[in-house]
């Protein structure tokens, strides 16, 4: 299995992959029995934003199994037809597990990785890149 990542694996970014990559092991050897073996490729964040995926040799690896976005990539890798929707495996979740994996999932996700009619990501980590407030508002608040 091969994961695209945007980060240097250098830098915290890096513990993202490594992160997943743990996960997707425990996951896998658990369920299925069976040994994996994952390749991370560090592909950085222009790349893995207007590579191509799948559709021509590309210059950075072969085709990725795993794509590691950003919120704001997944909608136009959706609509380009570089992403698999994933309303069958959430489907699978639910029949298996007997609950709805998108129900633990913050509402914003929804704009982010709802495209189309279905689901094109899972979120698995969140941040905040700017917060701002108005200081008399939070005065009176608090």
């Amino acid at each position: 299995m091969t994961v695209w990542n945007p980060h240097n694996a250098e830098l915290a970014g890096g513990m993202v992959a490594m992160t997943l990559v743990e996960a997707a092991v425990d996951y896998i050897t658990k369920h299925n029995n069976r040994n994996l073996t994952i390749r991370i490729v560090n592909v950085g964040w222009t790349n893995i934003t207007t590579e191509p995926i799948c559709t021509i040799p590309t210059a950075i690896d072969k085709c990725p199994d795993i794509l590691i976005l950003g919120t704001t990539q997944v909608a136009a890798r959706a609509k380009q037809g570089d992403l698999r929707p994933l309303s069958d495996f959430l489907g699978m979740y639910t029949y298996t597990y007997g609950e709805r994996l998108i129900d633990d999932f913050l509402p914003s996700y929804f704009y982010a990785f709802y495209v189309q009619d279905d689901w094109y990501a899972i979120p698995f980590i969140s941040d905040v890149r700017l917060l701002f407030f108005n200081i008399t508002t939070f005065g009176t608040v608090i």
